[in-house]
C-alpha cells in the first residue's frame, strides 16, 4: 500500500538530490574499581555469593560501535530511509545485555565476556504535498507535545491542514521501560497530538498518549498541553505540563519567561514541578538520590558586557516532598576571540546550599574551567575540567569530599564532507578513582547528484 501510495502523490518526473548521511561513533571505556571505597561488609558480600558479580567486578573495558545512515530524497523528492544502531562487545568482564538491549548474551558463561546490541531507528519516511504531509512507517523515535520521548515500531502520520492547524497520530509496539519487564516484551502504544502555530506568533498544542503491556493492563495514560509565544517587548514565554489520566495526578509542569530589555541584557526567570517515577527520568543533580517530587524556581541573567565577553548569574531554590530542599547560586564569565569568534574561554562558579533530612549540610562548590582553540584552519581542540568539593557527602561509610573530571577533544574537518573528532574523559568520583573513557568519532556525510529520470509510467 505504501509504494502504491507513493506513486501516487509524487510526479511522473522529478529531479532528486539524493542526501547520504553516514556516523560512525566508536567509544572504548575503561573502569577499575576502586575497593579502598568499599565497605568491609560490602567486599565480603562479594567473595560469598556469586549474583552480586555485577557490583563486585573490578575492571569493565566495554567497546560500544554506533553507526547511522540516512538518505534523503531517495530516488524521489521527499523519500527519506534511516537506520541507527548501536552493538557492545565486552573485552574484560561480563556484559548482560539484559537492561539495555534486545539481543541476548552470545555467551553461556556469565563470567566471559558477552556481546549485545539493538537497533534504535529504521523507518522509511515520505514527506509531500507541499511540506503538509509528513509519514514514517518502522522503528522511530517520537517527539511530540509534551509527553516524554518514546522509541517504538509503528506508524506516524501528520498533516498540517490550512490555518495552521497541525494533527499528528502514531501507533505500534513499545519496548517497556521498566527493566524487569524483560527485554522481549512489547507494550502497545498509540497517541497523537493537534496544535495550532505561526513562526512569528507562537504555538498551543494538546497531545496524548496511552499505552498497555501484553495482558491488555494500563502502563501509562497520559495528557499535555504545550505552548511557546513571542511576545512584544522581546518578550518570549514557554510552558508544558503532563497530566497522569490513569493516577490522576500531575506529574509535571514547567514555566519559563525570558525577557531582553536592552539588546546586551536578558533575564529568565523558571518554576518546574516533576514527580520523579520510573517513566520520568530524573534531570538533575537535586533529584538524582530523590524519589520524591520537588518545585525547582530560579533566576538567570546574561549581560554582554563587549561583542566578545558576556557574564552571567544565577539564583534557584528547590524544595523536596520529603523535607529536604536546597538553595543554589553562581558566577560565570565567556570571553570569544579569533577573527570569527570561534575560540573561546570561560569560567563558572556555583555554590549549591542544601539540608539533608537529619539537618546535614549537603552541598557543594563547583569550580568549572573550559575552552576551545583552533590551532589551524580546520582544526578544533576543547577542553573542560570540573572540581566539585563537597561538604558531607557520606558513600559506604567514608566521607567524600572532592569528586572532579577532565574532558579534552580534538575535531579535524579533512573535506568539506568529513570531519573526525578524538576525545579523552578521565574523572574521579566516590564509586571509582580510577576512570578513563576514550571515545574516538567519525563523521561523513555527503551530497550525490542525481540525473532527471522517468519514476512513474
Amino acid at each position: 500500500m505504501l509504494f502504491v501510495f507513493l506513486a501516487v502523490a509524487v510526479p511522473l518526473r522529478a529531479r532528486a538530490q539524493t542526501a547520504l548521511f553516514i556516523e560512525s561513533e566508536s567509544i572504548l571505556a575503561g573502569r577499575r574499581w576502586a575497593p579502598a571505597f568499599a565497605h568491609e561488609a560490602d567486599a565480603a558480600r562479594c567473595r560469598e555469593n556469586l549474583d552480586l558479580n555485577d557490583y563486585c567486578r573490578r575492571l569493565l573495558v566495554p567497546f560500544y560501535e554506533y553507526l547511522t545512515v540516512r538518505a534523503e530524497n531517495l530516488g524521489t523528492p521527499g523519500l527519506t530511509v534511516e537506520f541507527a544502531g548501536w552493538g557492545v562487545a565486552d573485552f574484560a568482564d561480563r556484559f548482560d545485555p539484559t537492561h539495555a538491549a534486545r539481543a541476548p548474551q552470545q555467551s553461556d558463561d556469565p563470567f566471559r565476556p558477552g556481546v549485545g546490541g539493538d537497533v534504535m531507528t529504521g523507518y522509511l519516511a515520505y514527506r509531500g504535498a507541499g511540506d503538509r504531509l509528513e509519514l514514517r512507517l518502522g522503528r522511530q523515535f517520537m517527539f511530540l507535545g509534551a509527553p516524554y520521548a518514546t522509541n517504538f515500531d509503528g506508524a506516524f502520520l501528520r498533516y498540517h491542514f490550512p490555518g495552521d492547524l497541525d494533527v499528528a497520530v502514531y501507533g505500534g509496539a513499545a519496548t517497556p521501560r521498566d527493566a524487569e519487564a524483560g527485554r522481549d516484551s512489547e507494550n502497545g502504544l498509540f497517541g497523537g497530538r493537534v496544535g495550532w502555530g505561526r513562526l512569528d506568533v507562537g504555538t498551543l498544542g494538546v497531545s496524548a498518549l496511552n499505552e498497555v503491556d501484553a495482558d491488555g493492563d494500563l502502563v501509562r495514560r497520559q495528557i499535555g498541553v504545550d505552548t511557546a509565544w513571542l511576545l512584544p517587548r522581546r518578550v518570549d514565554v514557554v510552558g508544558t505540563a503532563l497530566w497522569d489520566l490513569a493516577q490522576k495526578v500531575l506529574e509535571e509542569a514547567l514555566f519559563s519567561v525570558s525577557w531582553m530589555p536592552v539588546p546586551r541584557l536578558k533575564v529568565a526567570a523558571d518554576y518546574t514541578f516533576i514527580l520523579p517515577g520510573a517513566l520520568i527520568p530524573k534531570t538533575s543533580i537535586f533529584s538524582v538520590f530523590s524519589d520524591g517530587s520537588y518545585h525547582d524556581a530560579g533566576l538567570d541573567l546574561y549581560y554582554r558586557v563587549t561583542p566578545s565577553l558576556r557574564l552571567s548569574g544565577q539564583f534557584r531554590g528547590r524544595a523536596f516532598s520529603d523535607g529536604t530542599d536546597g538553595w543554589l547560586w553562581g558566577l560565570g564569565g565567556r570571553y570569544l576571540i579569533g577573527d570569527k569568534l570561534r575560540e573561546v574561554v570561560g569560567v563558572d562558579c556555583t555554590r549549591l546550599m542544601a539540608k539533608d533530612t537529619d539537618s546535614r549540610n549537603n552541598g557543594y562548590y563547583q569550580a568549572r574551567l573550559y575552552g576551545a582553540l583552533a590551532p589551524l584552519p580546520r582544526m578544533l581542540l576543547s577542553a573542560d575540567l570540573q572540581y566539585f568539593h563537597l561538604d558531607d557527602t557520606i558513600w559506604n561509610g567514608s566521607t567524600i569530599r572532592h569528586v572532579g573530571a577532565v574532558n579534552a577533544s580534538a575535531a579535524y574537518r579533512l573535506t568539506d564532507r568529513m570531519d573526525a573528532l578524538v576525545s579523552l574523559l578521565a574523572n574521579f568520583n566516590p564509586a571509582s578513582r580510577d576512570e578513563v573513557v576514550l571515545l574516538g568519532r567519525f563523521v561523513w556525510h555527503t551530497w550525490l547528484e542525481q540525473a532527471a529520470r522517468r519514476v512513474g509510467p
